[in-house]
């Protein structure tokens, strides 16, 4: 939990910010959710016993057992076989550390060697670097090396108080 100083802010900064904060631990649990929805489908597919739900096929079963639209459904069954056997970042997703969408921008390159160094750079960077960095290694895995940086946040002064 980030705790925030009053340095002067205007409330309505530290309104959003607080809303922010709590905005940020919700969808944090979205990925642990699609993740369990996601292996919980995977399983119950490969039984191929929709039949005995009253279902012929798929898309029904999520869009009138579930009330999800078959995308979304089918979104989170992509992320359950594209992370299956990568439990670092299985944990990266379950924890919040990064979102499905990140996990499954590395997912085809994490190699066993470099899965921790993949998910530590994802927690650091925006998606469309990874989604960058990902295509700019040709699929290829990560170096030893994982890319660096500092992350630089246009603030004003003020808000630059508040972080101090």
């Amino acid at each position: 939990m980030i705790a925030f100083v009053d340095h002067g802010c205007s409330e309505r900064l530290l309104e959003a910010r607080k809303a922010d904060e709590e905005l940020r631990a919700v969808a944090a649990g979205h990925g642990a959710l699609a993740l369990a929805i996601g292996d919980t489908l995977r399983e119950l597919f490969a039984t191929e016993r929709l039949a005995e739900l009253h279902c012929v096929r798929e898309k029904d079963y999520m869009r009138e057992k579930l009330g999800i639209p078959p995308r979304t459904g089918y979104g989170f069954l992509k992320l359950s076989r594209e992370t299956k056997g990568k439990e670092v970042l299985r944990r990266a997703i379950l924890c919040g550390a990064i979102t499905p969408n990140k996990a499954l921008a590395i997912a085809r390159v994490c190699s066993p060697e470099l899965e921790s160094a993949w998910v530590g750079y994802a927690m650091k960077t925006s998606l469309a670097e990874l989604t960058r960095r990902v295509e700019e290694t040709g699929g290829e895995p990560l170096s030893e090396e994982a890319p660096g940086g500092r992350l630089f946040i246009p603030m004003t002064g003020d808000e630059r108080t508040v972080y101090d």
